[in-house]
């Protein structure tokens, strides 16, 4: 299934994940973290796939606005990642990220 993200917002917005990935991710915690991509407003993209029904984000604008969630903690680096949940960590912070619900392809809507 495709997870899409469209930013309904009036400035650019970059988007961090957390998703199952047991293939890579196995002997840390089942789920991979991945960020960041950016969307300009109006702009929809496929970020990532999945089989899971589950997945989590966090998105936030040029402007300091964000969407996140108390669903799932991450540590997330200033700069691009590609990491497993409990690896262990040398990142910046940590956000709060909002779980999605995947029925088929599923489009999270980044609106103000």
């Amino acid at each position: 299934m495709n997870v899409y993200f469209k930013n309904n917002y009036t400035h650019d917005v970059w988007i961090a994940y957390t998703a199952y990935d047991p293939d890579n991710c196995a002997k840390y915690g089942n789920w991979s973290t991945h960020g960041w991509w950016k969307l300009c407003p109006g702009e929809q993209e496929c970020v990532f796939e999945t089989n899971n029904i589950y997945a989590y984000f966090y998105a936030e604008a040029s402007d300091g606005t964000f969407w996140g969630g108390d669903d799932l903690a991450v540590d997330v680096s200033q700069n691009a990642f590609d990491s497993c949940i409990d690896i262990g960590t040398t990142q910046d912070w940590t956000v709060g990220m909002r779980q999605i619900v995947i029925c088929g392809d599923t489009t999270e809507n980044l609106n103000p």
